[in-house]
């Protein structure tokens, strides 16, 4: 979300969005663990684009990067400019 608001020159409210990509992220994976055996769940990620391999939040709880670079952690980013 970060870089959209980039996208229109608005920076003010990085921490605010870091920090609820980081809660995301969170829940993410506690989610992930409580799912994560189902026979369901590759059909889920195939229509949702979303499970064990795939998702939009590439935060990495366990490397994050500082709010300051946030290319640094939002790869997954496409931007309308690129």
């Amino acid at each position: 979300m970060m870089h959209y608001y980039h996208e229109l020159y608005i920076s003010e409210h990085d921490q605010d969005l870091y920090d609820m990509g980081i809660k995301e992220k969170e829940h993410e994976e506690y989610f992930l663990t409580e799912i994560g055996n189902s026979r369901l769940l590759p059909i889920f990620e195939k229509l949702f684009k979303w499970g064990k391999s795939k998702s939009y939040n590439d935060v990495e709880l366990k490397a994050l990067k500082a709010v300051e670079k946030p290319e640094a952690y939002c790869t997954n980013h496409i931007s309308k400019n690129k």
